[in-house]
């Protein structure tokens, strides 16, 4: 955790001119820690304070399941075909405690106010 405590710092000083940001995670493939790397790296700034977003954009949703481990929802492949606004799929503080993590889980992150989640949402065929 200390090594995204680290990035956040200096991603901060390098973008700390514009109001807002968007640091995306990529890779090639499968397994290679983009969903841990994000969601960590989420998680530590929003316990610096920043007000901090999360969007699973991948379609092989794994934020929900593997990390915070709540119902899927609506997400980005509804904000995708339209069919919510992206405000309507927002999860935040109370979806995180009411989720499967345990209340010592919970208590061990200061911040976690700070950090609203966007799920990757169901998985939709377009015709």
């Amino acid at each position: 955790m200390e090594a995204y405590h680290t990035l956040r710092t200096n991603l901060k000083l390098t973008l700390l001119k514009d109001k807002s940001n968007v640091v995306a995670f990529t890779s090639a493939g499968i397994g290679e820690g983009k969903t841990i790397s994000a969601s960590n790296f989420a998680l530590a700034a929003a316990q610096s304070g920043l007000k901090t977003l999360l969007v699973e954009a991948d379609l092989r949703p794994a934020v929900h399941t593997q990390v915070i481990r709540y119902s899927q929802g609506p997400g980005f492949s509804d904000c995708l075909i339209g069919v919510k606004k992206w405000k309507e799929t927002l999860r935040g503080t109370t979806d995180i405690i009411m989720s499967e993590l345990s209340a010592d889980i919970i208590l061990h992150y200061p911040g976690i106010e700070n950090l609203r989640i966007m799920t990757s949402g169901p998985f939709r065929r377009i015709r």
